[in-house]
């Protein structure tokens, strides 16, 4: 940094050549003052040679006097100054701020006012071309015998070069500290010891909220501890005027974040003092990608030794520049041979080197197969491909792909003769198929004789089971009508006779008690042919109906039910109410045991029945061909789709196990009940 301008002054514009015109001026004007009113010849020729303006001016402001060099700066003549008074001057003057002076302000005024001296003051003077001379003024009162001030003398002396160099250094300075502060380096000045300045840059270097974070620290806390003692030797050698070198640190930042910097130190002047003054630049991320980009190097390196490919670099000239462990492994000639000796050697095939020749010579992307001799006298199958550089380079890329030929010739071969068995298997296949279809015609035949059948069954057991409705109600309405009828009469007979005990009467009522019978009698047959309870309020009551008489007549049946309340299809409920009076027939008939367990119930989309006794039971593999019963039950639940498992052994009773599905309607009403059970 500068201390001050760098302008050089005349010898005669020194400070102290100006000091001592002006103590030269002082004593040669002294004894003007009291009631001389003009200057002398001897005096004004004194005055006409030093280099400060000297103007005396009246009470009135009036010019009386004006020396050579007063008039030479202001450009007046000898005839002009006594027309000339103090406003004329005030008009083209300026403050250093460039403001208009105030007319009462101005030195030559106040000290006539007042009486006192005053200034020096720096004034600028605008002359007629509109160039500003700066000048520096000092104004003196000149008093009469009686001390009254009688006017004022005023010296002044041209400092316009001086500012101007002044002007110079400041906006050289303003440059200066523009370019400290635009620059993205980090610039610190420190001078013993401590910093006196940072730029912007410096501050965000090392993670600083503002310059009073570093502004009188140490300069060495802006170090790492393991660099410090670099530092200060670096310090003692720019402190002895030598520039330090560039070097390479690890400076510590404010958030211990890890950074590297370039830094070169110079002395320097800052404040008007000998300083240091340090540039760091950041070179993290270029050590950063220096580390990346020797890491990218490596991997190309070995990427470039170790890919399987034959690889090689050749010069504008044709000479090879280098080649990788694979292209010596396999091709056997390196650097030793320019393109034209390795073409003549590798392709003595006349036609297929001038194609490689072309390939290399024209440079166009694509992959092309050859045959290539190699140094041992082999000759491989090669896939290859050349990349043509700006610069002339090529890059020659070849992969041996004799292995690979030789397995697709072994391929094709085996492709042939795989043909060849897919022929014969196809047209063997095509026979078989012909065979599956005639036995699919077969089986769809069979299979819509069977299910004609099944709907033949299905019409006969609902013809079969109407039949027995019929009968039911023939009995009931026929028979048993009559029965009840005849027991009426006989009854209202009875009731005529009194208490007469005759043998005609006991006659009578034995024949009553004979009716009665064969009304329950017709009853029961009715309930076995088909109770008409089923048909009124469904198969759960029948079964209920059903259940209630077996324990009338001394069973002990435990029924436990839960069916849907939709009604099923009649010849679902038939088919449900046979298979139960058929398992509860059994039960009274063979099982030797009057308990016996019937459940009914819904289970998703199927029906679940389960009936079990603890009887004598039997051997399901060892019944005998004339026992239709267990046949019947399960043909029907056949029709129904569903399956009947019946498990029984010698003295551990028997459980026979119906699943049938249950018509979709149903399925789906129960499926609702049970999501709104849920939900609510």
């Amino acid at each position: 940094m500068h201390d001050g301008p760098a302008t050089h002054l005349k010898d005669s514009d020194s400070p102290t050549a100006r000091h001592e015109a002006e103590s030269l001026v002082s004593d040669v004007m002294r004894p003007l003052s009291g009631e001389q009113q003009g200057v002398p010849a001897m005096t004004a020729g004194i005055l006409d040679s030093v280099v400060v303006g000297v103007m005396q001016f009246s009470t009135d402001g009036r010019v009386t006097y004006a020396n050579a060099y007063a008039r030479g700066m202001l450009r007046i003549a000898d005839k002009e100054i006594g027309d000339l008074v103090l406003s004329d001057f005030h008009p083209r003057t300026i403050w250093p701020d460039g403001s208009s002076i105030r007319f009462e302000d101005y030195p030559a005024v106040v000290c006539l006012r007042t009486g006192k001296p005053q200034g020096p003051a720096t004034i600028g003077f605008r002359d007629d071309n509109g160039e500003t001379k700066w000048v520096t003024a000092s104004v003196v009162p000149t008093f009469d015998a009686s001390a009254r001030v009688q006017g004022v003398i005023a010296t002044f002396v041209d400092i316009t070069d001086l500012k101007q160099a002044e002007e110079s250094l400041r906006q050289s300075d303003e440059r200066y500290l523009r370019l400290v502060e635009e620059t993205p380096d980090a610039i610190v000045i420190h001078r013993g010891g401590e910093i006196r300045f940072i730029n912007d840059a410096g501050i965000a270097l090392w993670g600083g909220a503002s310059r009073a974070d570093f502004i009188g620290q140490p300069v060495l806390d802006l170090v790492h501890p393991r660099h410090r003692e670099a530092a200060r030797r670096r310090i003692r050698a720019i402190e002895s005027g030598i520039t330090a070198p560039l070097a390479d640190q690890r400076p510590l930042r404010r958030d211990g974040r890890p950074i590297r910097v370039e830094v070169i130190g110079m002395p320097c002047v800052y404040e008007g003092k000998p300083s240091i003054q340090a540039i760091f630049r950041n070179v993290t991320e270029r050590r950063r990608a220096e580390r990346r980009v020797r890491r990218q190097r490596e991997i190309l390196r070995k990427f470039f030794d170790r890919i399987p490919l034959l690889v090689a670099i050749f010069a504008p000239s044709g000479r090879i520049k280098m080649c990788n462990r694979q292209w010596q492994r396999v091709v056997g000639w390196g650097t030793e041979l320019t393109l034209d000796e390795l073409l003549q050697r590798c392709y003595p095939d006349a036609e297929a080197r001038e194609r490689v020749a072309r390939l290399t010579a024209e440079g166009k992307p694509g992959w092309i197969e050859t045959r290539m001799m190699v140094s041992d006298g082999r000759t491989l199958d090669i896939l290859g491909a050349v990349i043509r550089l700006s610069d002339g380079t090529m890059i020659g890329m070849a992969q041996d792909i004799t292995a690979r030929k030789q397995a697709e010739t072994a391929l094709r071969q085996h492709k042939a003769e795989l043909e060849q068995r897919v022929t014969a298997r196809t047209a063997e296949l095509t026979q078989k198929n012909a065979e599956l279809e005639s036995e699919i015609a077969v089986r769809r035949s069979a299979e819509a004789q069977l299910h004609e059948k099944q709907e033949t069954l299905e019409q006969l057991l609902d013809t079969h089971e109407r039949h027995r409705q019929l009968v039911a109600y023939e009995i009931h309405d026929t028979f048993v009508q009559d029965v009840i009828g005849a027991l009426m009469y006989l009854d209202l007979y009875r009731d005529h006779q009194g208490d007469t005990q005759s043998a005609e009467l006991a006659n009578i009522d034995k024949a009553q008690l004979l009716l009665r019978e064969a009304v329950q009698s017709a009853r029961r047959t009715i309930s076995g042919l088909r109770p008409p309870i089923i048909d009124e309020q469904g198969v759960a009551a029948a079964i209920e109906y059903l259940v209630s008489e077996l324990n009338a007549e001394g069973m002990e049946i435990r029924l436990e039910q839960a069916l849907p309340r939709e009604r099923l299809p009649p010849v679902f409920e038939a088919a449900v109410f046979r298979v139960v009076q058929e398992a509860l027939t059994n039960v009274q008939r063979h099982s030797g045991t009057k308990r016996a367990d019937v459940t009914l119930k819904q289970s998703g989309d199927r029906l679940e029945l389960q009936v079990r006794d603890f009887g004598a039971g039997f051997d399901p593999e060892r019944v005998g061909s004339g026992h239709f019963g267990l046949r019947g039950m399960a043909e029907r639940v056949r029709l129904l789709n569903g399956t009947v498992e019946i498990e029984s052994s010698p003295g551990k009773g028997t459980e026979i196990r119906v699943v049938a599905p249950l018509p979709t309607h149903v399925a789906a009403e129960a499926d609702s009940a049970a999501t709104a059970a849920n939900l609510g």
